[in-house]
């Protein structure tokens, strides 16, 4: 896989009426001790500040960082619930994940995550989620 990549994810919360939410990132790619490192920035149209982001994955665990704006470090483990303080400009709110699938493919010209996910609040269920990021190289 090269430095520079695309990344595209790709969100829908099961149940729901809306359609998926798709973006798409140009980033950067590195395999560091045997994880997979991705990063990105996104600029939401209403908020003119630019957030990075950074995607860890390996094995039975990927790690989401947001920072500058939107602030938070979610952790997917199909080992346990973990939790997160999710900061964004108009507040901040505890949540818990609990993971159902972590799924990594890789291959030579792309790197795919699902992620299937229930969010918790004050132990009561938020919604289901699935996440699939497509990593690719940037030509």
């Amino acid at each position: 896989m090269t430095e520079r990549v695309f990344v595209t994810i790709r969100g829908l919360q099961t149940g729901s009426e809306d359609k998926p939410i798709e973006a798409k990132f140009q980033g950067r790619y590195g395999l560091i001790n045997g994880k997979h490192c991705i990063s990105y920035e996104e600029r939401p149209a209403d908020s003119g500040l630019v957030t990075k982001n950074i995607i860890k994955a390996s094995g039975d665990q990927v790690i989401i960082i947001k920072k500058n704006g939107v602030e938070s470090r979610l952790v997917f483990d199909q080992n346990r619930i973990t939790s997160t303080d999710y900061h964004t400009p108009y507040g901040s709110i505890s949540l818990s994940i609990r993971t159902k699938s972590i799924s990594i493919k890789d291959s030579q010209d792309l790197i795919e995550i699902n992620l299937e996910y229930s969010l918790l609040y004050d132990n009561s269920q938020l919604s289901d989620n699935s996440v699939n990021i497509k990593i690719t190289p940037a030509k």
